[in-house]
């Protein structure tokens, strides 16, 4: 018999609003209707109105399994145990622990290039800016050894940054920031993440093209400063979480 995995995953890559989240019930409000704290969250903070499936029996402080899409709602397939908020704040997409980050940002050294006709850029370190005008930056000093040596460990699968939108938006247009004689300069390529909501810490895949540069500290992480972009703010913390698969 296939996991649920196994049967959302193929979905969730098809249909790019779907996705699959990891939270703990909260509170039964009525029949096929309660509350959820999800991942990223702040503690005590649910989200309400969520379905369930009728085979599944909810419990408070039951760690659920949702899948959730911007047009269908919310819909929570099951549990996987009891356990405080606590102790499940941090689950990773599809059931993976995420644990400690492999790098923090400057908050410093992050923030936004605001460019002004005629005169220098100013710089920023209260937000890390998207769209007209601003060019949004995250500093990693620790990123390049940090992907080293997660390639010394074995095959990196995935790397993800985990970011927080403080106005507008909704999306993030992340790209890659390059160093061009003491200038920013963004890569054109962009990377889109899904719909964000405000205050919530998010995880965010990053393409594992941009790893050579990253890895050979040729490059950081920032957003696209594009006059058609929507303007966004996100927070000047940031983290990179890297998972590697061991090599046979």
């Amino acid at each position: 018999m296939k996991r649920v995995s196994q049967v959302v995953r193929p979905r969730i890559n098809e249909h790019g609003e779907v996705h699959w989240k990891v939270g703990i019930v909260l509170s039964i409000d009525g029949p096929f209707s309660i509350t959820v704290q999800f991942v990223g969250a702040a503690s005590g903070s649910g989200t309400p109105g969520c379905n369930y499936v009728d085979s599944y029996t909810p419990v408070v402080n039951d760690i659920v399994h949702a899948i959730t899409a911007e047009t269908r709602g919310i819909l929570v397939l099951g549990s996987t145990g009891q356990a405080s908020p606590v102790a499940a704040a941090r689950v990773a997409l599809l059931d993976e622990p995420v644990g400690e980050p492999d790098a923090v940002a400057d908050p410093v050294n992050s923030g936004t290039f605001i460019t002004h006709k005629n005169q220098p850029n100013e710089f920023t370190s209260n937000w890390v800016g998207q769209g007209k005008n601003q060019l949004g930056v995250w500093a990693f000093p620790d990123l390049a050894a940090a992907i080293q040596n997660a390639r010394n460990g074995g095959l990196i699968a995935r790397i993800e940054i985990e970011l927080t939108l403080l106005q507008d938006g909704p999306r993030a247009a992340l790209v890659l920031i390059k160093n061009n004689n003491g200038s920013p300069w963004m890569v054109n390529s962009v990377k889109w993440s899904d719909t964000l909501a405000v205050g919530v810490p998010t995880l965010v895949p990053l393409p594992l093209g941009w790893l050579d540069d990253l890895g050979n500290g040729l490059a950081t992480i920032g957003l696209s400063n594009k006059s058609t972009l929507p303007s966004a703010m996100f927070a000047t913390a940031a983290s990179i979480y890297i998972t590697v698969e061991a090599l046979p």
